[in-house]
């Protein structure tokens, strides 16, 4: 019971790190996908250096939300493993910033009914599409 616990307690810190992360860095709290991508996504330089530093924030945070998953005992109880597979991504270790980036940018234009969400949330899909973590219970 107490690895259920620190597992389930593990997880949430992993996933509010996430949200706090993600929120304190250049871009404001209220940027929109369609901002993120647009203002910082398709630029140069400065800018897409934010747009990285961004989505590598989030990446970061859901790779160890897969982890997670990925090592969670088979007895954990099924709610707690369906509540952390959407915030966790399961990519191999040759998966690099760029291809986070570039899931985003693939990600933004089918996807423009989105585009007035805030940008974590179109980040996260993105890359919860692109590198699922498989549903094991």
């Amino acid at each position: 019971m107490r690895i259920k616990r620190a597992f389930a307690s593990g997880a949430l810190a992993v996933l509010f790190a996430t949200a706090a992360h993600a929120q304190s860095g250049a871009i404001p709290p209220q940027t929109t996908v369609q901002h993120l991508y647009f203002k910082y996504c398709t630029a140069r330089g400065r800018e897409h250096a934010i747009c990285a530093a961004y989505i590598g924030g989030i990446e970061d945070a859901m790779r160890h939300v897969g982890e997670l998953v990925s090592a969670m005992p088979a007895d954990t109880p099924a709610a707690i493993s369906r509540a952390l597979v959407p915030n966790a991504i399961c990519p191999d270790d040759t998966v690099t910033r760029g291809a986070a980036v570039q899931a985003f940018r693939d990600w933004v234009h089918p996807n423009r009914t989105h585009w007035g969400e805030p940008a974590f949330f179109g980040v996260a899909t993105a890359l919860a599409s692109t590198w699922p973590c498989p549903v094991s219970r």
